[in-house]
């Protein structure tokens, strides 16, 4: 969460092997490191998501994000990637955001719905 806004951050684990702390800081840039498999990875989940939802990309007219991992730089910059010219909205809250999807979801598996 940190490290969204500010380029260090420290980490602190009590009792990490059951006995000792840790108490140390990470550079942003250390965690995109750590995080760059994932970018990949994520840009294949939203290309098999719309593969499966049988939708283009240039169908999508709004893109709305989510969540603690959301806040993550190099994760709307992934996103980004997959839905260029699209702003990234980040306008509700996560318990809307569960709610909408829920609805939808229950929405088209109705039979009304098709």
């Amino acid at each position: 969460h940190v490290l969204s806004g500010v380029p260090q951050a420290s980490v602190s684990v009590e009792c990490l092997d059951g006995e000792n702390d840790l108490s140390t800081s990470i550079h942003r840039d250390t965690f995109e490191q750590l995080c760059s498999h994932m970018v990949a990875a994520t840009q294949r989940t939203v290309s098999s998501a719309l593969a499966t939802a049988n939708v283009a990309q240039k169908e999508i007219s709004a893109v709305e994000i989510c969540g603690g991992a959301s806040r993550c730089p190099w994760l709307q910059s992934a996103l980004q990637s997959c839905f260029p010219g699209l702003e990234l909205r980040k306008t509700l809250n996560a318990d809307e955001c569960v709610a909408i999807g829920c609805a939808w979801q229950a929405a088209m598996s109705s039979p009304l719905y098709k």
